[in-house]
């Protein structure tokens, strides 16, 4: 049974303190890591293999259980049980192998993580089973998968085969084994730690006249003003959706913001 029953009503503002990581009573933490400035940690296979394998090394030197994890191209998830290890320390001693590996791998120097990982005690059962949904569903909710079991990087497929780094009993505890399907497929609730979406990018002028090339052999304003109507239009919502400015199309295909603005609101 875990050691708190609720949950700290300021927990948006504790989790992101810079200066002070909100320790859990119950030794449970919801931990979140990001590549920095949102650029993919894992290339391969390969790298997801060995960030867990780093991940269950470390987890029999600093002695903590893995209830759940999930690993995406920029991000991680963890749901981990701590206890005589304080949490920096062993989140320290996995980042700091997997990094010296993967930088060695990849040729690279510098960080692969976006500041220090972020984390939030896990205090209730209640929310214990909401964070341990969430993690799971992140492929899901990102259009990667259809079911979080079919997703070969993430805790959900331990839990079904009893095999693996995850140490289940806890939660299966708490859910009996024959319910936990259904329960993965209801719909999340409750707000849970999570990593910001990335701002959008915006286009270069020399990739924007790549794709209105693309669409009209040429890059020129005067071939492109000599478009179909129609095609001005796809070549517009085409530029939209890739992350030109309304002034950049503007400049690029000599419409006016008002044409633009009315291609926009069709598209």
């Amino acid at each position: 049974m875990l050691a708190l029953p609720g949950y700290p009503s300021e927990k948006a503002k504790q989790i992101m303190a810079r200066n002070a990581r909100v320790l859990s009573k119950s030794g449970i933490y919801h931990v979140v890591m990001q590549g920095v400035d949102h650029h993919r940690i894992f290339e391969d296979e390969e790298d997801d293999c060995r960030f867990l394998e780093i991940l269950a090394q470390c987890r029999e030197q600093s002695r903590f259980d893995i209830l759940a994890y999930c690993l995406m191209d920029d991000h991680i998830h963890l749901l981990i049980k701590t206890y005589e290890e304080p949490l920096g320390a062993l989140m320290k001693r996995v980042t700091v192998r997997f990094v010296l590996w993967y930088n060695k791998k990849h040729d690279r120097v510098g960080r692969l993580f976006h500041d220090r990982f972020k984390s939030e005690p896990v205090d209730s059962e209640d929310y214990l089973l909401t964070v341990f949904r969430h993690i799971l569903q992140n492929p899901v909710e990102a259009g990667l998968v259809d079911d979080p079991w079919a997703y070969p990087w993430s805790s959900a497929k331990e839990y079904l085969e009893d095999a693996g780094i995850s140490d289940t009993g806890l939660v299966l505890s708490l859910i009996p084994p024959g319910e936990l399907k259904r329960f993965l497929q209801q719909e999340a609730d409750g707000i849970c730690l999570d990593i910001p979406a990335a701002p959008p990018r915006r286009m270069t002028d020399e990739e924007a006249r790549s794709v209105i090339a693309g669409i009209c052999g040429s890059a020129l304003v005067s071939d492109f003003l000599a478009l179909p109507p129609e095609e001005q239009h796809r070549a517009v919502v085409e530029l939209a959706g890739c992350g030109a400015s309304l002034r950049q199309m503007s400049r690029l295909t000599g419409l006016s913001l008002g044409v633009i603005r009315g291609h926009l609101r069709r598209g």
